[in-house]
């Protein structure tokens, strides 16, 4: 999905659907495609001789992202810090392990914030990542953990956002061995902001536009790039999605 929207740009096109044959399917899931790809298959098929009129289908702007030399990536989750030390040692220790699918995510993320409660590296190795979200810049203070998405939940049903303000674009962030992490991670994961004071190292906001200056690895929809600069993050326009586990084709409030 990374590399089909990358390459359509901004240009037209019919409503896309996702087919959950991935690892962890997490834009399946979110886009309302998950589950077992037969199934999806099938329901994709279903609808072939059907008006298009009658189709589930949502509406979403994935995330665009400009990179230093002006090439334009799309997509729906960026991240850097504890979210590429999660997907390094997914590739090294989990991705064979016999289609765990979210849950081997799961585990991953696990073992990164046991690494950083142990202090262990490479997971404690926070990132230097100066940032400016609509206009007003962020705390310099090197990050644990920072991530930017138009998504409404991620694998396994997380949604580790609880800014208030206004803005498609939702961006969460640790500082260095934020305080209480071991107890406060289940907060962290579902968003509850009570639990997640920024004088203990948690933040999140939502906005319109993010610049961030990397020197360092980045991730989007879990391909790792090495550009290194100022990227430029926004939400897309929206684009139409075929959901496949959404309403039957012509269900009442399919659309």
């Amino acid at each position: 999905m990374h590399a089909v929207l990358t390459a359509l740009g901004d240009r037209p096109a019919p409503p896309l659907a996702v087919l959950p044959a991935g690892s962890t399917n997490m834009t399946a899931h979110d886009l309302r495609c998950g589950g077992r790809l037969s199934r999806r298959r099938r329901a994709l098929l279903a609808l072939r001789d059907l008006p298009l009129e009658t189709w589930p289908t949502l509406s979403r702007a994935p995330l665009a992202l400009r990179c230093p030399n002006g090439r334009e990536l799309r997509g729906f989750f960026f991240g850097m810090g504890m979210i590429l030390r999660g997907i390094e040692y997914w590739h090294a220790s989990l991705r064979h392990g016999g289609g765990a699918g979210e849950w081997a995510a799961g585990a991953a993320l696990l073992r990164v914030a046991l690494g950083m409660l142990r202090r262990e590296a490479p997971f404690d190795t926070p990132v230097q990542l100066p940032a400016v979200l609509d206009g007003d810049p962020l705390s310099p203070a090197p990050k644990s953990l920072f991530l930017a998405s138009t998504m409404q939940r991620l694998f396994l049903g997380m949604t580790p956002f609880w800014g208030q303000e206004a803005g498609p674009l939702a961006c969460t962030w640790l500082s260095d061995r934020p305080q209480g992490l071991g107890w406060r991670l289940p907060a962290l994961l579902s968003g509850r902001a009570r639990f997640l004071p920024p004088a203990a190292g948690f933040f999140s906001r939502r906005g319109e536009t993010l610049s961030l200056t990397v020197e360092e690895p980045w991730v989007i929809d879990g391909e790792a790039y090495t550009d290194e600069g100022t990227l430029t993050l926004r939400a897309a326009l929206p684009r139409t999605f075929v959901a496949l586990a959404g309403p039957a084709p012509g269900a009442k409030g399919a659309r």
